[in-house]
């Protein structure tokens, strides 16, 4: 569901410094999250030319 979300949003996090070790290691995990999932966010990108899931980077400031 979070992908369909996503898929919404114009945000572009591809710029993005991580130099906490929590969040390089979330972010690793977000990555491994989209190979696991490439062949939805392939779908999704024949109707959204160029989207890729959003890596959110706030809920490390809890």
């Amino acid at each position: 569901m979070h992908i369909a979300y996503s898929a919404l949003n114009d945000d572009n996090n591809s710029h993005q410094k991580f130099d906490d070790p929590i969040t390089r290691l979330r972010y690793r995990a977000y990555q491994q999250a989209c190979k696991k999932h490439q062949e939805y966010i392939v779908q999704i990108q024949k109707h959204i030319p160029g989207w890729y899931p959003k890596f959110d980077n706030t809920l490390n400031n809890r």
